[in-house]
Formats: structure tokens, C-alpha cells, sequence
């Protein structure tokens, strides 16, 4: 049997560098295809999402802070007009949704209310007296998209109760399905007259 010796030194021919630059080629091209692009995309696409959850965040925050301004210059312009619910219920011609704390946070809670928005959790203290009023503070942890949040900000400002948003503050948890966190610090009132009556 004769061995065929191979000979180290030779250099590769014309047709193996063209088979062997093929196959690097093709190498380069599957790890483009599985790897590189795929992962370039992913990132891509993150970013693009946690820019739209960065405008979106600033934009209800905005709206929160634009709300908690104009709320108390809304109630002012409204208390010479007669059809403003607020003075129909301190005249005692209109009937709020709550009067009491326990009643006004099931009503706030009710799926019809939230249409969408999750709640976290929910607190109030003890009712004082403030000036003609009895003033119970109360506190909503709620969870949900932009949209979802931002329309629940406005159902809770226009509601037909004695109510004041005090403070909201937001915060992002899930960057890429836009989700967000919201503290609500709010104030029922009822007349000191009304809560004597046990109204």
C-alpha cells in the first residue's frame, strides 16, 4: 500500500480558495440571519417602545399637572352658575354618588367605573372638620395603560360628588406594553350638618 505524502508547503489551489471563501461566506451569512439581525431588530424595537412609553409618561404628566391646576379655578368659575352639580348638592337640590367614604370608593371601583384600570390598593383616614366640612382624605393605587389611566383621571374628576384631586403621581413599570402606575390622593366632603344627621 502506497501512502500519498502531502506536502505542507503547498499552497491551496484556485478552486479550494473559492470553496473555502464560499463556506466562510455562507458562515457569516447564518450568523448574520439567526443571531446579529434578529437581535438588532429586538433592540430596535425596545428602544422604539420605551421612547413612546417616555412621551406617553410625560404627557400624562402633564395632563395630571394641568388637571390639579384647572380643577380648582374650574370650581371657582362655577359656583355663580346654577346648573353646576357641586352647588346643587351644597343647595341640597342634587344627589351626589356618595356621601361617605365607603360608598364613593365602591362606586370608583366598580368595572363600569374603571373600564380597563386595575386597582392596586386603597386607603383613607379619619374624617375632620375644615371649615363648614367634614373632609375625609383618601388614597387609589391603580394600574393600567396611558390611555386607560389617563380617561380614569378624567371619570374621577368629573364626578357628581364632593370630590378634589389633591395629588396624583405616576410611574412607569412596563416599558414595553406602555404600562403604568398611578397614585391617586383625593378629598370627599360632606357639610358638618349632613354628617351630624348621619347622612
Amino acid at each position: 500500500m502506497v501512502m500519498e505524502k502531502i506536502d505542507l508547503k503547498k499552497g491551496a489551489n484556485p478552486r479550494e480558495q473559492i470553496l473555502g471563501a464560499l463556506v466562510l461566506l455562507a458562515v457569516f451569512v447564518m450568523f448574520l440571519k439567526v443571531i446579529h439581525l434578529p437581535k438588532q431588530e429586538a433592540t430596535a424595537q425596545l428602544k422604539t417602545q420605551i421612547n413612546t412609553l417616555k412621551l406617553e409618561k410625560e404627557a400624562l404628566q402633564k395632563f395630571t399637572a394641568a388637571l390639579l391646576a384647572t380643577l380648582p379655578q374650574k370650581k371657582e368659575g362655577q359656583r355663580e352658575q346654577p346648573g353646576n352639580f357641586d352647588i346643587q348638592i351644597l343647595k341640597g337640590k342634587g344627589e351626589p354618588v356618595a356621601k361617605t367614604i365607603s360608598p364613593l370608593l365602591e362606586y370608583i371601583t366598580t368595572p363600569q367605573f374603571l373600564n380597563g384600570v386595575a386597582i392596586k390598593s386603597m386607603s383613607y383616614l379619619e374624617p375632620k372638620n375644615e371649615n363648614g366640612f367634614v373632609r375625609t382624605s383618601f388614597a387609589v393605587e391603580a394600574h393600567g395603560s396611558f390611555r386607560m389611566i389617563t380617561r380614569y383621571l378624567e371619570r374621577l374628576a368629573n364626578l357628581p360628588a364632593l370630590v378634589r384631586i389633591d395629588n396624583v403621581s405616576v410611574k412607569t413599570t412596563d416599558p414595553k406594553a406602555a404600562k403604568v402606575d398611578i397614585e391617586i390622593n383625593a378629598s370627599l366632603f360632606q357639610l358638618e350638618a349632613q354628617n351630624a344627621k348621619g347622612v
